[in-house]
């Protein structure tokens, strides 16, 4: 975006001469900033639906500051909006990631009005880890994606990756350990980590050595760390989890605390096929 040419910017302000007479310097000045704030230019935002009330899509707002008698001017909301969305796309979120918000997910069950309240709240909070579980197709990915969204929104570094497209990479470098790390590194240096679908079953729901060895190695890197957070959708309970192996739950239960989200499977739980036959 081009920088505003301030004696341009500025020039006839106010129009009404008479309301400009009336006025003491300050107000005069603050009407200036009032006014600029107000000139819209076109949205060069594109990743933005709407034009910014706050200032005319420029990225920039003017105020005049009584106390030091000089115009200050500073970043509009508008512009760390679209530096989240950027670094929402980069992280490699599902395409419809826009679409899935708390606020679209429907809830007319009780148990879906009980899982919106808890990533809501989540949300709110914006520390600890996060485990989901529940059946496929129950709004998982679609709730644990808002959340992510939020989460990076707030400015945090973040990165996305469904299970079975990590192990599926992480396999063909696994005798390479130089693309193996190039692969690793981001996952474990990011602040913020959405793991999807993790022990997501191809085999009859067995996970191998291999994949388990991936799984550790990543969850024990971020678990380093205190700064970091990590979301995990899976179909697996905490407790099937702890069954499988105490020293990965253990890490994941201890930084999520109460931040343990588990969906009781159930018939028509399912939106993805039950709501096509409402």
């Amino acid at each position: 975006m081009q920088e505003i040419n301030l004696q341009n910017a500025f020039r006839n302000i106010p129009s009404d001469l008479a309301e400009a007479c009336s006025m003491s310097d300050d107000e005069y000045e603050e009407l200036i900033c009032a006014k600029e704030n107000a000139r819209k230019v076109e949205r060069d935002f594109h990743d933005l639906r709407e034009d910014c009330p706050i200032c005319g899509n420029k990225g920039q707002v003017w105020r005049w500051d009584r106390e030091l008698q000089m115009r200050v001017v500073s970043t509009c909301k508008c512009a760390y909006a679209k530096h989240a969305l950027e670094v929402v796309k980069h992280a490699g979120v599902c395409m419809d990631w826009a679409e899935k918000t708390a606020d679209s997910f429907h809830t007319p069950e009780q148990w879906q009005r009980s899982f919106k309240k808890s990533i809501v709240e989540y949300i709110a909070g914006g520390t600890g880890w996060l485990y989901v579980s529940g059946q496929s197709g129950c709004g998982k990915t679609h709730l644990c994606t808002a959340a992510f969204v939020e989460l990076v929104g707030d400015g945090k570094s973040g990165r996305y990756t469904t299970w079975l497209d990590l192990m599926q990479k992480l396999d063909a470098a696994y005798y390479d350990s130089e693309a193996y790390l190039d692969i690793l590194k981001p996952l474990t240096a990011c602040t913020v980590l959405y793991l999807d679908d993790m022990f997501k079953s191809r085999n009859n729901d067995t996970i191998s050595a291999r994949e388990f060895s991936h799984t550790m190695r990543l969850i024990d890197a971020r678990y380093q760390n205190p700064d970091n957070i990590t979301l995990i959708s899976s179909e697996w309970t905490i407790e099937r989890l702890a069954a499988f192996d105490e020293a990965l739950a253990g890490r994941i239960a201890e930084r999520c605390g109460t931040n343990i989200i588990q969906i009781a499977k159930a018939e028509g739980r399912n939106y993805r096929i039950y709501s096509k036959k409402e």
